[in-house]
């Protein structure tokens, strides 16, 4: 949804920039927002020579023409803010009389936000002018570094502010499994301060995570000549906070739960990345919901401190084999290797964190790669606190923690061994508890290692596997299919809503507070209302990056409250069994579908059925994006209800869109993407 935060926090903080000044804003837009307004200005010429040209054949035409037009990298926006771009005055190029000149500067074309600079007296190889780098270097404590073309580039740029002014770079990432890394440069951000510009805010799209394939999100960076006091602004951006506002009248929540959807400052030096302050945010709620009934304690009081370990590896103790099987009462030590280094190429979940060292396997898996993983090594004092440690760790909380704690050295992801060591590691308080999950993890290990047998015999003779296994493999499935999708919901039913998840209590039912009765006329009115902010939540995941609706959960705390009692009031007179109150409703639900939208679009966009999850049934919709825009289909009922025809997704919100908003969505999203 990087067209509509970019655009909103862009619109807002020129308006609040704008009402502080006592003139108006001299603004400039940089890259692909001034190729978008001359775009802009150009076709709205082309309209008017021919007027009576359909929308999408008046852009090819358009489009055909400027194939061929070089398009200016600069827009200067001067006068009531009001004014439209495609208003302004271009330029081909910025020269010195421009310096110092910009309340605001907007940059949306930065992909890479501060590249790396080169220390020219390390090791490594000299870059060439050819590869980018500057042959001039610039000297940072007593260093001589080289910067490269685009660092530069930002430096040029942030000159172009006044003593009060702001740069907004902004920066499209995509996220396809590697870790979120730290975006700006140590040594370039000291350069920066150097030469008089601070980093004052950063806030960034949380990139959807369980969304196959490749997905953008947007990084905002603010800069200026202001220091701030060495703090930052960090924040989630979303559509749904005016966080401009948060960020340029100072708001902090320390006084209330800091929450990055709201956004806060912080101590520079104590932030790294937004996705270690997400990481520690889920490893909090994920604690809250799943972790009832276990106790907190730090990883150093169930390891063996190393006194003669000053952060380099020590020797790594063997668990004899022979002697555990004399003996199995007994209970042995066992060692934990931690990956204390990441490297940057490093994808999340293809690493174990922690690997009990107990069999072979395990040992060759933490040497196999001794030059490209740095790991670490514990001696566990229990042998079931080594189970548990391996487990935990690759838990999604152990996960979620072990990546909260992850600082950036020398552009590397690591961890020191007091950090280690202060780990926070939520264990069963009843041994029975304890040795349960082990056993539980242990079987799973089993499971695995039978289907891959199965897998093997397969291969080896088909025929006869098919007939002996495939009973089996139904079972298996089924058990599987059943446990995933249960665990999918609840992990949903955690987060908040969002661009992709949204809960209702009920799909039609008005929900009345006991005592309060519904005057005449009123509960048809309420259930119309219902129903059509489902439609409207449907249209707009499929207009913008799909999602799942899930009916039958309290949006206000998540509770699920199953849909029985809606089954029950609108269909059980007739139908006294569940089975056929489903079958009622699924029907009736698919013609409130086909009479909203295009039949296309309800094949191939919507599926939806009856998930029975913790003894009651809720009802799942999952929408598809889809590659051309889908309107809801003008009918009486529908549009007395809801407000539009054509809606997206920005944060938890529906939003309508008209007109020329439309017009520039339509564009941005469907016809570039079909290009």
């Amino acid at each position: 949804m990087h067209f509509s935060v970019f655009s909103n926090f862009q619109s807002s903080i020129a308006t609040h920039l704008s009402e502080r000044s006592d003139r108006p804003l001299n603004r400039l837009l940089i890259g692909d927002q001034s190729h978008f307004a001359f775009r802009f200005k150009h076709r709205s010429e082309v309209e008017k020579e021919h007027p009576e040209m359909e929308f999408y054949d008046l852009l090819r035409l358009s489009e055909e023409r400027l194939k061929n037009v070089n398009k200016p990298d600069y827009l200067q926006l001067n006068g009531d803010l009001n004014q439209k771009h495609e208003y302004g005055e271009f330029f081909d190029s910025l020269d010195g009389s421009h310096q110092q000149s910009y309340d605001i500067v907007f940059n949306t074309s930065f992909d890479t936000l501060i590249e790396p600079v080169v220390d020219p007296k390390s090791q490594l190889p000299t870059p060439l002018p050819s590869q980018g780098f500057q042959s001039e270097p610039i000297d940072v404590d007593g260093v001589d570094y080289l910067i490269h073309e685009s660092t530069s580039v930002l430096f040029n740029t942030a000159n172009l502010l006044n003593e009060t002014g702001y740069l907004v770079l902004a920066s499209v990432g995509i996220y396809s499994g590697d870790i979120p890394g730290h975006f700006i440069d140590p040594i370039s951000e000291k350069i920066l301060n150097k030469e008089g510009f601070y980093i004052n805010a950063i806030l960034q799209e949380e990139p959807n995570y369980e969304m196959l394939g490749n997905r953008s999100f947007v990084t905002i960076v603010v800069i200026s000549r202001n220091k701030m006091s060495d703090s930052i602004f960090v924040a989630d951006l979303t559509t749904e906070v005016d966080l401009a506002s948060n960020f340029l009248t100072g708001h902090d929540s320390k006084d209330d739960e800091q929450k990055l959807s709201h956004g806060y400052f912080m101590s520079r030096a104590d932030f790294y990345t937004l996705e270690q302050l997400r990481n520690t945010d889920r490893a909090e709620k994920t604690i809250f919901f799943n972790y009832d009934g276990y106790k907190q304690v730090l990883f150093k009081d169930l390891v063996s401190m190393n006194e003669e370990d000053h952060g380099e590896e020590f020797e790594l103790i063997k668990t004899s084999t022979a002697d555990k099987d004399e003996d199995p009462e007994k209970d042995y030590k066992r060692t934990l290797a931690v990956l204390r280094k990441i490297p940057k190429h490093d994808r999340l979940n293809t690493k174990e964190l922690v690997i009990c060292i107990d069999h072979s396997e395990d040992i060759w898996r933490v040497s196999e790669s001794p030059d490209e993983y740095d790991y670490i090594y514990f001696i566990v004092d229990k042998s079931s606190h080594a189970r548990y440690l391996e487990i935990f760790f690759n838990s999604e909380l152990g996960r979620q923690i072990y990546y909260s704690n992850l600082k950036f050295v020398d552009n590397n992801k690591r961890l020191s061994t007091e950090q280690i060591y202060n780990f926070k590691v939520l264990i069963p308080e009843k041994e029975e508890l304890l040795k349960n999950t082990i056993k539980a993890f242990d079987k799973i290990n089993e499971l695995n290692r039978s289907v891959g047998n199965l897998k093997f015999n397969f291969l080896q003779n088909p025929k006869k596997s098919i007939s002996k296994d495939i009973s089996l493999l139904d079972d298996m499935l089924l058990a599987a299919g059943a446990l995933n999708e249960e665990d999918e919901i609840l992990s949903l039913i955690r987060r908040e809503e969002g661009p992709d998840i949204e809960f209702k209590q009920t799909y039609r039912l008005p929900v009345i507070p006991e005592g309060n009765k519904l005057k005449d006329g009123e509960f048809d009115n309420i259930s119309n209302r219902i129903s059509a902010g489902v439609i409207k939540v449907i249209n707009s995941f499929i207009n913008t990056d799909g999602g799942t609706l899930l009916i039958g959960i309290q949006d206000s705390n998540h509770t699920i409250t199953g849909l029985e009692g809606e089954l029950k009031h609108f269909f059980g007179d007739k139908y006294p069994e569940m089975s056929e109150q489903q079958d009622r409703f699924n029907m009736y639900f698919k013609l409130k579908l086909e009479k909203a939208f295009e039949k296309i679009f309800v094949d191939d966009n919507i599926d939806y059925k009856f998930v029975y999850i913790e003894d009651k049934w809720i009802f799942r919709v999952d929408c598809k994006p889809s590659i051309k825009p889908c309107f809801i289909q003008e009918s009486a009922k529908l549009s007395s209800f809801i407000n539009g025809s054509f809606f997206f997704r920005t944060g938890s919100e529906s939003r309508p869109l008209k007109d020329q908003e439309m017009a520039n969505y339509l564009e941005e999203r469907f016809y570039k993407l079909n290009e």
